[in-house]
């Protein structure tokens, strides 16, 4: 109709693809034009040493193509990943391909997967709430609970753990970050906010050095757009812009550092890099094709690089059973 209203209920469309979208429907309702594409990863590990040339040697591949948005617990020893399609789980995979074990198994999805400091808990999103929401469990798939009761797509892909894993980072605003209490369930009221002193730049945090000074960042302009990657000193708000060039995604940019706190590995507009966090240079760690490459960093340098692929084609769909 004129009005742009609908002119009737909704009605089931079934189909045995796995992954159907982009749709646009005829003037007449009868036909539907879609892509059907199949979603598949590979998992990549390496081992990186800043004081060698090159700085990183090749360990092991994985082809587990159901998983995807892989992230490598601290001591390297598993993969917290979501599972690709409908529904997404939470599994966890031995990273050296022996054993699979499945956290959730329900219609919600569940992405975005963070390790705390420690190992023993996980972080993620989840929509088993409604909304968008906080969840956390353990890593052996027990103590399920709901962190937050409020809606956080604006921190969707900016959270990292405190240094003293009691509290969620989150982006807040120019000279600002937020924090969230993760031992309970809480409301936006009780978000505490952070000041950056003398700075009116806009970050999304990543996560901190291993001795505490220096918390690796994205800076975004008023889009979300990323403009920079680098490391900032909370107390004097000082922050080091790398010269490593992004690409506009904001969205975990930052995989992890090596043990000395002065090398992060960072994602650039054409690799996954080593980045000095002292003089800003950086090299070379993998090449990717993807500008939202999942990467993650172990504790003591091990490296889950991730890349991902889409085949699809374009079908023609019509409505059988004639008009309703």
């Amino acid at each position: 109709p004129d009005s742009g209203g609908p002119i009737g209920d909704p009605e089931p469309l079934t189909t045995n693809f796995g992954n159907l979208g982009w749709a646009r429907v005829s003037a007449d309702g009868q036909r539907l034009v879609a892509s059907v594409y199949e979603l598949s990863a590979s998992l990549e590990l390496y081992r990186v040493v800043p004081d060698v040339d090159p700085p990183v040697t090749f360990v092991r591949a994985l082809n587990p193509r159901s998983l995807r948005w892989c992230r490598l617990s601290p001591d390297a020893v598993w993969l917290a990943c979501s599972t690709i399609g409908a529904p997404e789980d939470l599994v966890l995979l031995r990273a050296d391909g022996s054993e699979l074990r499945r956290l959730t198994d329900d219609d919600h999805k569940d992405r975005n997967i963070l390790w705390s400091r420690d190992g023993e808990r996980l972080l993620f999103m989840s929509t088993r709430s409604g909304g968008w929401a906080m969840w956390s469990v353990r890593a052996d798939g027990s103590e399920l609970r709901q962190l937050t009761d409020f809606s956080i797509s604006k921190f969707f892909w900016g959270l990292h753990w405190s240094l003293d894993g009691q509290k969620i980072i989150v982006p807040f605003g120019a000279g600002k970050l937020g924090e969230l209490p993760v031992n309970e369930l809480t409301t936006e009221r009780a978000l505490r906010t952070i000041d950056i002193p003398g700075s009116s730049q806009t970050f999304i945090p990543g996560p901190w050095s291993p001795s505490g000074g220096l918390l690796a960042v994205t800076e975004i302009n008023e889009r979300g757009e990323a403009l920079s990657v680098g490391a900032i000193e909370l107390t004097t708000g000082t922050y080091d812009e790398s010269r490593l060039a992004v690409s506009r995604q904001a969205d975990w940019n930052v995989g992890g550092w090596l043990p000395d706190s002065r090398y992060f590995v960072a994602r650039g507009t054409r690799e996954i890099a080593l980045v000095d966090s002292e003089s800003g240079d950086w090299r070379r760690l993998v090449a990717t094709t993807r500008p939202n490459t999942s990467f993650s960093l172990s504790d003591d340098g091990i490296l889950h690089v991730e890349p991902s692929s889409e085949d699809g084609d374009i079908w023609l769909l019509e409505r059988t059973g004639g008009e309703r």
